[in-house]
C-alpha cells in the first residue's frame, strides 16, 4: 500500500516540476530535479512513510540514497513548504492521495 502512494506522489511531483519521471530518479542535480525529490520526500515522510522506506522506493526506482539524503531534503522541503504559499497550495492538493 504505502509503494503504491510512493509512487502516486513521484508521478504527482514530477507533473508539477515538469520533468519525466525518470528524470527524478536520475543522480541529476539540475534544477529543478532535486527539489522535486525533495517534495517527495517530504511528502512521503508525512504521510508517514519510514524512512526505510522512502529509500527502498528509491533504490527501487535507480537511485539509491542514504538516511542523511532523505532527512536534509525533508528538511528543506519543509521549509520552502512553510515560506511559501505555492508549496502550501500544492502539498494541500495532493496530500490526500
Amino acid at each position: 500500500m504505502k509503494k503504491e502512494i510512493f509512487d502516486k506522489y513521484a508521478s504527482l511531483v514530477a507533473d508539477q516540476f515538469f520533468i519525466k519521471l525518470e528524470d527524478m530518479f536520475s543522480k541529476s542535480r539540475v534544477h529543478p530535479r532535486p527539489e522535486a525529490r525533495q517534495m517527495l520526500y517530504y511528502l512521503a515522510f508525512e504521510r508517514p512513510i519510514k524512512i526505510g522506506s522512502i529509500r527502498r522506493f528509491m533504490e527501487e526506482n535507480g537511485l539509491p540514497v542514504q538516511h542523511n539524503t532523505v532527512m536534509k531534503g525533508y528538511e528543506k522541503a519543509k521549509k520552502s513548504v512553510e515560506q511559501d504559499k505555492d508549496y502550501r497550495e500544492f502539498i494541500k492538493k495532493i496530500s490526500n492521495v
